[in-house]
């Protein structure tokens, strides 16, 4: 009779363990919070001239912002719009900016996800082609599937208008 009764003592507190996860998991997962559109600030985004290597106390501003609702997955899409006054390379970086086009065709596909996931016209007031001589890129990081680009960190600039894009997406 001891055995049994300890069997459903136990049985009782995996039980209780399991509806408090589930209760946790509920909340999580439709209490989530929900996109941030235009809600970045210059020192959230700082970030962002560090990993490219620019000169991050110079005067910026975000000219646009979005961060997607986070999940279970490791689905996101996050880009900021930074409009600079200068454009400064620190020596570490220089050989990592390319001007385009990309023959990496992994790169390729990856700059192309990257604008394709935001609105461009958004940041880039000149609307040079993404993939051209016309706008460098910076590639901190980019994930594959195979030989196709689940998920990048990219950091591309536009020359006329002095603006940054930093886009950081996983499908």
């Amino acid at each position: 009779m001891k055995i049994l009764s300890t069997i459903l003592q136990v049985l009782g507190i995996l039980f209780l363990v399991a509806i408090v996860a589930a209760v946790g998991v509920y909340f999580y997962a439709f209490r989530a919070p929900a996109e941030r559109i235009n809600q970045a600030t210059e020192n959230q985004t700082k970030f962002v001239l560090n990993w490219g290597g620019l000169n991050a106390k110079q005067n910026y501003s975000v000219v646009f912002s979005y961060e997607s609702q986070n999940d279970f997955l490791p689905d996101h899409l996050i880009y900021y719009c930074l409009q600079l006054s200068e454009f400064s390379v620190d020596e570490h970086h220089r050989k990592e900016w390319k001007a385009g086009p990309e023959t990496n065709p992994v790169f390729s596909q990856a700059i192309e996800t990257a604008i394709n996931s935001v609105n461009e016209r958004e940041c880039f007031t000149h609307h040079g082609k993404e993939n051209s001589n016309e706008i460098q890129t910076f590639f901190w990081s980019v994930y594959t599937n195979g030989r196709f680009p689940a998920g990048a960190k990219v950091l591309l600039y536009e020359p006329s208008s002095k603006r940054l894009l930093y886009v950081d997406y996983e499908t």
